[in-house]
């Protein structure tokens, strides 16, 4: 299969940057008529006024006031300039989250990257293992577990665990890549509860992580603990499902043309933060909340088709990374076979 070239690639990676390359004059034309309009229609009352400031000096019972009309001009030029203020200032924020959330992807790509050189594999999506347990509130063992209501089968998931070699670990990439991103301590505390700044996106809005709840669209075995979760997912074709594993030399595409990493896809109305639905935590190996290779790329909303596709807040479209540590912008119309060819590291 050809490889995609350097131009197309340059093309997916057209973010455009509205809000800093294009002008203020070209972003903002539209309302600046009405502006024009009424600064003409403070021009002729001025002169009106003037006119009557004259005529007072001839005419002492000719009195000079504020009209409805000013008032109404004054409130309406004022209205515009906070529309403009208030638009710039949001833009200039979702920028800001933007460059935020692809710097992130930037520095989990790099630690993958890192934990390969280290071990000579790509950290796995982990897996189910008899052993591989955890510790319910009431202090009894469990294995994690979702039963999919779309299928009607239950399907039992691996648990992060510092013992295990990398090619052993149940442990999702995400739990495994900890070391490389200074977050041992998690590890050590066994706080899977908290928070990783890496691994949400700025312009997401997600709710509070809380203890599983059985919902419309599966049952979660989660032991009534609370785990936190992630935005990003690994492309499965590299971190695969145990006992399965890769390396450097599967990624015979080129390193450069193939997809580590990217924003998975987000409905607000069903991942919950009390609901594991394709949006398992960070230290549950082997689902499809952390690792996929859809083809579609999505706008978060309610109603999406998320299931093993890509997706994010932003309106220039979905933050990637590369096994080459690059990162790269894709628009939504990018086509499905391309998307294929991305995806798969094999030539």
């Amino acid at each position: 299969r050809k490889n995609p070239s350097i131009n197309s690639l340059a093309a997916i990676d057209r973010e455009r940057l509205p809000y800093i390359f294009i002008s203020y004059y070209e972003r903002y034309s539209w309302p600046t008529f009405p502006l024009l309009i009424l600064i003409c229609l403070h021009g002729f009352r001025s002169l009106e006024q003037f006119q009557l400031i004259k005529m007072s000096s001839l005419r002492p019972d000719v009195r000079s006031g504020v009209t409805l009309v000013e008032v109404l001009m004054v409130i309406g030029i004022i209205g515009i300039l906070l529309s403009l203020t208030t638009r710039a200032i949001q833009s200039a924020r979702e920028t800001a989250r933007l460059t935020a959330c692809k710097n992130q992807v930037r520095q989990v790509a790099l630690s993958i990257e890192q934990f390969q050189t280290i071990h000579r594999i790509f950290p796995t999506n982990g897996g189910a293992d008899p052993t591989s347990t955890l510790s319910d509130i009431s202090g009894e063992k469990f294995q994690p577990s979702t039963v999919d209501f779309s299928v009607m089968q239950n399907f039992l998931w691996g648990v992060g665990q510092t013992s295990r070699p990398p090619k052993e670990q149940t442990g999702p990439w995400c739990y495994s890549i900890l070391g490389q991103l200074e977050a041992e301590t998690l590890i050590d505390r066994n706080s899977h509860d908290q928070e990783i700044k890496f691994y949400r996106c700025p312009s997401r809005y997600r709710d509070p992580p809380s203890a599983a709840i059985d919902d419309g669209y599966g049952r979660y075995f989660g032991g009534g603990l609370v785990f936190s979760k992630i935005d990003y997912c690994m492309n499965n074709q590299i971190a695969t499902k145990l006992p399965k594993w890769t390396s450097a030399a599967t990624v015979q595409d080129g390193m450069s043309h193939t997809i580590l990493l990217g924003e998975k896809a987000f409905d607000p109305s069903v991942h919950k933060g009390s609901s594991w639905y394709w949006d398992e935590p960070v230290w549950i190996g082997g689902s499809k909340g952390t690792a996929r290779s859809g083809e579609e790329l999505l706008m978060d909303g309610p109603g999406i088709e998320f299931k093993d596709n890509w997706g994010s807040p932003h309106t220039t479209g979905i933050i990637f990374a590369f096994a080459d540590g690059s990162t790269h912008t894709f628009h939504r119309e990018i086509s499905s076979e391309l998307m294929a060819e991305l995806v798969s590291p094999a030539e």
